[in-house]
């Protein structure tokens, strides 16, 4: 008996230290957004807003909406659609939050990285956008939802940057996942765009409180009560 108990002990020690811990002793989570609620509205109280290459000229057209059904049984899932059309550049298009209520600055010290699941197939970018440089990391979407880690230690500065420029997570301002900004050597990046995201988290290991604190003034946006583009146009 003491020979089997021994044997089993060391069977589920195996299996402990095969498990992939990617942040560390996680004790929170912070939701950035889950969409159970069924509208645009991140936690922070602003909605998520579509930035794409046709903001600046391009010729892409996207769609950002709340749609039913996710991963799970999840209630609902945000999802990004639409045709990248690189006749003008190159193109790109995705969603993204601000971090608080007012749109100041947030510090993310206390959490390790971000969690999310995802459905495409899209190659993407997942980051923040702090002052005027996005740092983000790439990530892949299959044809079925999958969960998805991103260590902040992955984040990159993105684009033509000041030398020296590095990861700081005291100030971060937005929350963003895009196909990819810049060209890449593979391909135009065109043609059609069909993904989804869903649960969106920032993942911490401390015992403190799981919110992020605010570090800059308050911004030049406030929340205001939720109204259906329905509703809106109506009036």
């Amino acid at each position: 008996m003491n020979c089997l108990v021994k044997i089993l002990i060391a069977v589920l020690l195996v299996l402990l230290h095969s498990i992939p811990w990617v942040f560390g002793h996680e004790a929170g989570i912070w939701k950035l957004d889950d969409f159970e609620d069924g509208d645009l509205k991140a936690t922070p109280g602003l909605s998520w807003f579509l930035i794409a290459d046709d903001l600046g000229g391009g010729a892409s057209e996207t769609r950002l909406e709340v749609r039913p059904g996710g991963p799970a049984g999840s209630k609902h899932a945000l999802r990004l659609s639409g045709r990248l059309d690189g006749s003008r550049g190159w193109p790109f298009a995705g969603a993204w939050a601000s971090l608080d209520g007012s749109g100041r600055s947030v510090d993310l010290g206390k959490f390790e990285g971000i969690r999310l699941r995802v459905k495409g197939p899209a190659r993407l970018q997942v980051g923040f956008r702090a002052g005027m440089t996005n740092f983000m990391a790439d990530i892949s979407a299959g044809p079925e939802w999958k969960l998805v880690e991103v260590p902040f230690s992955t984040l990159a500065p993105l684009g033509k940057v000041p030398e020296g420029t590095a990861w700081d997570p005291s100030a971060l301002q937005v929350f963003g996942i895009t196909t990819p900004q810049t060209p890449r050597p593979d391909g135009r990046g065109d043609g059609k765009l069909d993904f989804q995201v869903d649960e969106i988290v920032q993942v911490g290991y401390g015992q403190e409180s799981s919110v992020p604190v605010g570090s800059g003034p308050p911004g030049s946006v406030s929340p205001v009560p939720f109204a259906r583009l329905a509703s809106v146009l109506k009036d």
